[in-house]
């Protein structure tokens, strides 16, 4: 039970995480393309890998 009390924890936050990562509504499309994508991978690989530790592919 405490396992998926941990993984719905976990799934929470990386919704969480993509919702505050998404580019505003009204902003162009054009002007997101490059900023937010490396933003958002950045931030979502650092997140990943620290709560993994790394320790799997």
């Amino acid at each position: 039970m405490e396992a998926l009390r941990e993984w719905r924890g976990w799934l929470e936050d990386l919704a969480e995480r993509f919702t505050d990562l998404t580019p505003p509504g009204n902003t162009p499309a054009t002007s997101t393309d490059h900023w937010y994508w490396e933003r958002a991978c950045t931030r979502l690989v650092t997140a990943v890998a620290d709560r993994t530790q790394a320790k799997s592919g």
